[in-house]
C-alpha cells in the first residue's frame, strides 16, 4: 500500500496542527487570569466566548469523524518512521482531549457562546436572523448537529441574560470552566509551545518530539473531573 502523503507533508501537516492548537491559546489565555474570589473583567468575560470557540473548532477539526486525521496517522505509520508516527498520534489527541474539554459545556451553553462569538467576531454574520440555524454541539462521544429556530435563540439568550445584561450571562459559565479551560491551555503550551522549525527540523530527521504529553493528557483528564465535581 504506498503512502499517500510524504514524509515532508506529514511534518508539515503536524506543524499546522500544533499552530491551530497553541497559537489561539497563546493569544486567548490571558482571559482566564484574574485574582481568586475577584470578578473577570468586561474584556475578559468577551474573551472568553471567543476562546471557547477556539478549543472547539480544535475539536471538531481533529477529532471529528471525517477521517483526515486517521489518514494523516496511517500515513505517518506507512512511513517506517517510528518517531514520527508517534509524534503523529500525540499531536492528533489533542483534538480528542479538547473535545472532551468541550463536551464538559451543555448544549445550551456551546449555542449561547457560539451565538456571542459570532456577534463579536463578524458583527453581523450572514444567517443571523434566518428562522432556523445549525449548530454542531460536542458530546462524549461525538458530535451533533441541532437546528434551533430564531425564537429558540432568543429565549436561549434571555435565559442566559434575564436582565439584558451580556455580561452576567457570559459571568455564570466563565465561574464554572474557567478552572478547567486554565488546566486545558497550560498543558497545551507546556507540551505543544514549540517554534516551528524545531518542530520541522525534529521530526525530518526522525527525533522525538514529544515524550510525556500521554501522561499528561491523563493526569489533565482526572484534573478536569475534579473541576466539575
Amino acid at each position: 500500500m504506498a503512502v499517500k502523503r510524504s514524509r515532508s507533508e506529514i511534518v508539515d501537516a503536524i506543524q499546522q496542527i500544533i499552530l491551530g492548537a497553541v497559537f489561539p491559546v497563546e493569544s486567548w489565555r490571558w482571559v482566564l487570569d484574574q485574582h481568586l474570589n475577584d470578578r473577570a473583567s468586561g474584556s475578559q468575560l468577551l474573551g472568553f466566548p471567543i476562546l471557547f470557540g477556539c478549543v472547539k473548532d480544535t475539536a471538531k477539526g481533529l477529532a471529528s469523524t471525517n477521517g483526515t486525521i486517521r489518514r494523516l496517522v496511517a500515513d505517518a505509520k506507512l512511513t517506517n518512521r517510528g518517531n514520527l508516527f508517534h509524534s503523529t498520534c500525540e499531536v492528533a489527541s489533542i483534538g480528542v482531549l479538547s473535545a472532551e474539554l468541550i463536551c464538559r459545556a451543555s448544549t445550551d451553553e456551546q449555542v449561547f457562546l457560539e451565538i456571542v462569538r459570532n456577534r463579536l467576531v463578524h458583527g453581523y454574520l450572514d444567517g443571523a436572523s434566518r428562522s432556523h440555524r445549525n449548530f454542531t454541539i460536542v458530546e462524549n462521544p461525538g458530535f451533533k448537529v441541532i437546528s434551533v429556530s430564531k425564537s429558540e435563540r432568543e429565549e436561549l439568550v434571555a435565559k442566559f441574560c434575564p436582565n439584558g445584561r451580556l455580561h452576567e450571562g457570559i459571568q455564570v459559565i466563565f465561574d464554572r470552566h474557567k478552572e478547567a479551560f486554565k488546566l486545558y491551555c497550560d498543558m497545551i503550551l507546556e507540551h505543544f509551545k514549540f517554534d516551528l522549525s524545531e518542530v520541522q527540523n525534529a521530526l525530518s530527521e526522525g527525533q522525538l518530539l514529544f515524550s510525556e504529553t500521554g501522561a499528561a493528557f491523563n493526569t489533565l483528564r482526572r484534573e478536569l473531573d475534579t473541576c466539575y465535581q
